[in-house]
């Protein structure tokens, strides 16, 4: 049986060369964490916990982050995705590549992200819960969905920092530890509120920290959003619609509600490497009270379906 991680990160080095002097984030990153830079010691690590393949997507910060004008940002988007590129081509099948896109510019995200899937092969794109502070269902970005559902690729949607909130948010780094979270789960909410999956029914989204709040809140959640749907039950149904990874999966309790509310077809194996602690995630699947059957289907099956591996 393969495992695959279906959500890593790492830096891209023409990428780090040119934008790490935009970022103390991306410097103390690359300082605190080798394996995102050091692609030998990486696979070594992968081969040591007996993980096959990663997917690789562009490490935190977002892209909106660096602090660059709209059109710098853009081309920084284009040297990460050729960089993730020329990674998985230098390393074969123990890299599988996603690309990252900027949302600040609609029409950039829609012609980048075709660049990523037609032109370099990548197997989707990488967005952020947030456009440096607007909601990711804004109607301008519904070209950019719309051919999203049409290429069959999926979103990989991680959380950023939350905009004009609590300035004592960055004391104990609380702003990534539960602001992260917070602000995924708003996105999540307002991609349903917005009815983008009821739009976009074949739409794939994979959510980064098993699903993040919305397991734990999500008949808070539907109870508020009924009212706007034919059927009470609708935002419920379209949340289990998600597609989300075992990224958060260290703390058990939070691996089974989040299996048990997105079911096990909807869950796969993530890590969030090099952050997350990936032995314990593993550790803890293979303990599950599920069958082998189900444990494939997490740690490689649901994700080979999704991508067409």
């Amino acid at each position: 049986m393969p495992v695959i991680d279906g959500y890593s990160h790492l830096y891209p080095e023409n990428y780090f060369r040119k934008y790490s002097k935009s970022s103390q984030m991306i410097i103390k990153m690359s300082t605190d964490l080798k394996y995102l830079m050091d692609f030998e010691s990486r696979i070594r690590y992968m081969d040591h916990m007996g993980i096959d393949s990663e997917i690789i997507s562009l490490a935190m910060p977002n892209l909106d982050d660096l602090n660059l004008s709209i059109r710098e940002t853009e081309g920084a988007s284009k040297i990460a995705n050729d960089g993730i590129r020329e990674v998985a081509d230098t390393y074969g099948r123990r890299f599988i590549p996603v690309g990252t896109v900027s949302l600040q510019d609609p029409d950039f995200a829609l012609e980048e992200s075709r660049r990523c899937i037609e032109e370099l092969g990548l197997k989707g794109v990488q967005i952020v819960s947030n456009v440096k502070g607007k909601p990711i269902d804004s109607p301008d970005l519904e070209p950019f969905f719309s051919y999203m559902e049409r290429s069959g690729r999926p979103i990989w949607l991680h959380p950023t920092f939350m905009r004009d909130t609590y300035g004592w948010l960055k004391e104990d780094a609380v702003d990534i530890m539960v602001g992260w979270d917070f602000d995924l789960t708003l996105s999540l909410i307002r991609i349903v509120s917005s009815g983008l999956l009821r739009s976009h029914p074949k739409l794939k989204i994979i959510v980064h920290h098993l699903g993040s709040l919305i397991p734990l809140l999500a008949g808070r959640i539907n109870s508020f959003l009924s009212h706007n749907f034919e059927s009470p039950e609708e935002p419920l149904r379209m949340m289990k619609l998600l597609y989300v990874d075992t990224a958060e999966g260290m703390w058990m309790p939070w691996l089974r509600e989040g299996i048990e509310f997105f079911g096990i077809d909807h869950v796969l194996f993530g890590t969030d490497f090099p952050w997350g602690d990936s032995g314990r995630i593993i550790s803890n699947i293979r303990n599950l009270d599920i069958t082998d059957s189900e444990r494939d289907r997490l740690f490689s099956g649901n994700i080979t379906r999704l991508l067409g591996l």
